[in-house]
């Protein structure tokens, strides 16, 4: 479970993500997406760079980061806590998923579809795990009606990345 601290990796203090809305990448093997990561922001390397006047003005939408703690959802449990998943079974032949779904709503760790950092990523459609083992989540990025951002049909972007292989990530799109 996470702790619901909020905070990067150790060694990423800036975060970039890039997103091209003409490719509208789906998978890690798409192209049209980028993520980069610095360690630190160092103000004599820094370069202002004028926006290019083909590229419309985004909406301000405010962010507010809180911590929260997170749970994996019941159709990603057994790949985390095979034997909480067993036990839902046991009490609950019939509905396994409602002790643990009963559990998390006590603990307000209920996923709800959100932008987050870290903890366990909230499935839209089902676990969609990267083919590597070990990568963890990065963040996930919902769609915002008041900054007019839409990822597929109202979707969430995930993020993840290896913390044994630094600059390595992978993407899922997953869309109502």
């Amino acid at each position: 479970m996470n702790d619901g601290t909020l905070q990067l990796p150790a060694h990423i203090q800036v975060l970039q993500f890039y997103y091209d809305w003409r490719l509208n990448p789906w998978n890690t093997e798409d192209p049209g997406w980028l993520v980069k990561t610095y360690p630190a922001i160092d103000p004599e390397k820094q370069v202002r760079l004028d926006k290019p006047a083909v590229l419309p003005r985004a909406k301000y939408c405010e962010i507010k980061f809180a911590p929260q703690q997170t749970l994996p959802d019941w159709q990603s449990l057994s790949d985390f806590q095979y034997d909480a998943q067993k036990l839902s079974c046991v009490l609950n032949e019939e509905e396994p998923w409602e002790p643990y779904e009963t559990v998390t709503k006590a603990m307000e760790a209920e996923p709800q579809y959100q932008s987050q950092l870290g903890g366990y990523a909230k499935w839209l459609q089902g676990f969609d795990p990267p083919e590597n083992d070990n990568m963890e989540l990065l963040f996930q990025l919902d769609s915002e009606v008041n900054a007019d951002i839409a990822f597929g049909d109202q979707g969430v972007i995930y993020v993840f990345y290896d913390p044994t292989q630094p600059g390595e990530y992978a993407l899922r799109l997953q869309c109502l």
